[in-house]
């Protein structure tokens, strides 16, 4: 049987009075051989015609051949056309001169959308008094309409044919021309879903597949293909679909912004994903988006990101439902491909700038890093030129105590400046090359002076120092500035009175209790130097925990120094751990843990004038361009009864010491010069001859840059270094003999 097909749902009919006069709808399903005997014996071409394949002349053939049947004044195939598909386009005319050879209406108040509704219709008279409000009809004077729907695939409307007459129809002609119409129906169908393929084709060919085929024009393209009503392409702000939110980039109606996918039908739409959902869709989903579309039906289809996760969708939205799954149409599946490229390609463009702009600033850190580098150099050489005659003066005043406090307070301020230098470093990236073993309890108590003036006068501190030694390896300045740091940062979080106490302790801890820590969560088990410093400041939440670590970060009004980011670097260098508790209101611990080293520090040795005997008459040769630190190098071996030599930089050196040689019992290298770098120098100088040591000093190198030398130095001072630790260095290597060692 053919069955007729009749919508239960249809267009909006408001501008049509159906249902009263002589309007009717057909609604039988009848069979073909029925059809044929309504119309009694048809001609010998009407089946073979029916059977050829789809072709350009057909809608013509179709058109004459009805309007010799039925002898109506008029007959037209129309196709849907308009962005709501609103309008009839008329494609092939039969009327003999009774309409334009082209033409085209609006469907709304026309016979036409009522069949678009409902089918198979027709009216046997006074047709143009039912529906005043179609101009063309009462312009033509149209007594009797017939008009049948043409369907896609999906039971959606492609088009029309529809039969006028100037005169009444019987109700015998009107059932014979409909079965006609019947009978043509499927081949008119065909016809019509060809030439809309064939447009397609073009359409895709010309825009989807095109470079230049932009978002919208995609979209207007999967209008085309699947006939919906709004079609958009959205991008899920956080790449999946419970990021909650989707951002339309996209569409052919007027709606724009963010939509909810949380709580919409694609809230479990996953990667390669398709959701389908054929009617009653607001019914199930409250939500703006679908009532400005009038959604009824609504598909999605996911689009997948470079990465393979779920990047965002394309949603397809009509207002009357939809009974089969369009897409399932290769066409639209083609459509869709492109819009995912285009999408990823704006994702990789996202990517790029990002990245563009991650390596600018990367570059800017480094830029500023070798800005830092250079400025702690030029400082250390100033600092070298200030404390060595400091060191002199205050071994040579006696009992003055006047000029001996003045000297001591020269000194330590000298010893914050190196602080200082050290977190320029810290900040450019270096790391110091001096490590030793030294006990943490020791470190911490000759650094109370220095404590006390980072922290504010109405803030007490206190210690609380293990009975045991606490022996670590490592770079004494880096673990001070460390402590310094944090009691500086102690002493900000206290907006009034308060107290910061510095405690140590021996710690046995296991591996699985280093989890939460800020830095270290990989530590094993084992015995650690614990140091905390507490504070009874405001204290700090769970977030700014999180982020008080940043290279740029502080939570104060005025920002101090370059932040705790310097804590965390030495922490690190050091193979230890760093935790962090704190509440708001109430104050903060911070706790540093440190690996036990298990070696004591031999005691320092002191050198005085009576502590040093001269090892003949030898010499020390200083290669170093500053000639501050010249002078003050000079001076310092001067007083320890040393001789000395003198270069500018690293030929001038290599030059004196190819000459002299065999007269010289050291070589005090800097490594930072113009010309010749220090590491280049010593391979000079080591072809000369391997017997002599050579001291590396510099303020500005990495320890893994000095252990990549080809020659490695023998030793390496870091400046500004003490009098005392020129005197030691010398001592090591046999160029002085200390007699009188002291403690300290």
């Amino acid at each position: 049987m053919y069955n007729c097909w009749v919508s239960n749902t249809g267009y909006d009919t408001s501008g049509a009075k159906s249902g009263s006069g002589p309007w009717h709808v057909w609604e039988d399903a009848l069979s073909v051989p029925e059809l044929l005997d309504m119309l009694g014996t048809p001609d010998a071409s009407l089946l073979p015609g029916l059977l050829e394949s789809p072709k350009e002349g057909f809608l013509r053939w179709a058109v004459d051949y009805v309007a010799e049947k039925t002898a109506v004044d008029c007959v037209f195939v129309g196709e849907l056309t308009g962005a709501d598909f609103d309008r009839v386009d008329a494609l092939v005319i039969e009327s003999d001169g009774m309409c334009p050879d082209e033409f085209s209406y609006d469907l709304l108040g026309t016979p036409c959308q009522e069949v678009l509704s409902k089918d198979l219709c027709y009216c046997t008279h006074n047709v143009a008094a039912q529906f005043p409000d179609d101009p063309l009809l009462i312009d033509m004077g149209i007594e009797a309409y017939m008009g049948l729907a043409l369907l896609d695939e999906h039971g959606l409307p492609l088009g029309i044919i529809v039969l006028l007459h100037s005169s009444a129809l019987s109700d015998e002609e009107a059932r014979s021309a409909g079965a006609l119409l019947r009978l043509l129906q499927p081949r008119l169908e065909a016809e019509l879903r060809y030439r809309r393929a064939m447009q397609t084709m073009k359409i895709v060919a010309s825009t989807a597949l095109s470079a230049g085929g932009t978002m919208r024009q995609l979209v207007s393209t999967l209008v085309e293909v699947t006939r919906m009503k709004c079609v958009y392409v959205a991008i899920h702000d956080q790449g999946e679909s419970s990021g909650g939110l989707a951002q339309i980039v996209a569409s052919n109606w007027e709606y724009g912004g963010t939509i909810s996918i949380a709580d919409g039908p694609c809230a479990e739409l996953a990667v390669g994903g398709t959701i389908g959902i054929h009617d009653n869709v607001r019914d199930n989903y409250q939500l703006e988006y679908l009532e400005v579309g009038k959604a009824q039906a609504f598909f999605a289809v996911a689009i997948a990101n470079p990465d393979g996760g779920l990047l965002g969708h394309v949603g397809l939205i009509h207002d009357r439902p939809v009974h089969v799954d369009v897409v399932t149409l290769p066409l639209f599946q083609l459509v869709v491909e492109r819009m995912a490229a285009e999408l990823c390609q704006r994702e990789v463009e996202k990517r790029r700038l990002v990245l563009e702009r991650r390596l600018a600033k990367r570059q800017h850190h480094e830029g500023l890093g070798i800005l830092a580098g250079g400025i702690a150099h030029d400082f250390n050489n100033l600092l070298v030129a200030i404390s060595g005659p400091a060191e002199i003066i205050r071994m040579k005043v006696g009992e003055n105590v006047e000029i001996g406090d003045n000297v001591e307070t020269i000194l330590e301020a000298t010893q914050q400046a190196a602080n200082l230098c050290s977190q320029l470093l810290a900040y450019a990236g270096h790391k110091p090359a001096n490590k030793e073993h030294f006990d943490l309890n020791d470190l911490i108590s000759c650094s109370q002076r220095i404590a006390t003036m980072y922290t504010a006068s109405q803030c007490t501190l206190g210690y609380q120092l293990s009975q045991s030694g606490l022996s670590v390896y490592g770079s004494q300045i880096e673990v001070q500035q460390a402590l310094m740091n944090l009691i500086k940062n102690a002493a900000d979080a206290i907006p009034g009175r308060g107290s910061i106490r510095i405690e140590t302790e021996m710690v046995e801890r296991s591996a699985e209790s280093f989890a939460n820590a800020i830095v270290g969560t990989f530590l094993g088990s084992g015995h650690y130097a614990c140091v905390r410093v507490i504070d009874t400041g405001v204290g700090m939440s769970d977030d700014q925990i999180s982020n008080v670590f940043g290279r740029y970060v502080t939570t104060k009004e005025t920002g101090h120094g370059i932040g705790l980011s310097v804590v965390i670097s030495g922490i690190e260098e050091h193979g230890g751990a760093l935790e962090v508790e704190s509440e708001v209101g109430v104050g903060t611990t911070f706790s540093i843990f440190l690996p036990i080293s298990g070696q004591k520090e031999s005691p320092d040795i002191e050198a005085d004038d009576s502590s040093i005997a001269v090892n003949g008459e030898r010499a020390v040769l200083v290669i170093d361009d500053d000639e501050l630190v010249r002078r003050v190098l000079t001076s310092m071996l001067s007083h320890a009864g040393v001789g000395s030599l003198l270069a500018s930089g690293g030929s001038e050196g290599i030059a004196v010491f190819k000459k002299n040689y065999r007269s010289i019992d050291l070589v005090i290298l800097d490594y930072t010069m113009p010309g010749l770098k220090g590491d280049r120098v010593i391979v000079a100088l080591r072809e000369i001859t391997q017997k002599v040591p050579i001291v590396l000093v510099s303020g500005n190198i990495d320890t893994e840059i000095v252990n990549n030398f080809k020659e490695p130095p023998d030793a390496f001072l870091g400046k500004p270094f003490s009098n005392q630790e020129l005197m030691k260095t010398l001592s090591s290597f046999g160029v002085i003999s200390a007699v009188k060692p002291t403690q300290k």
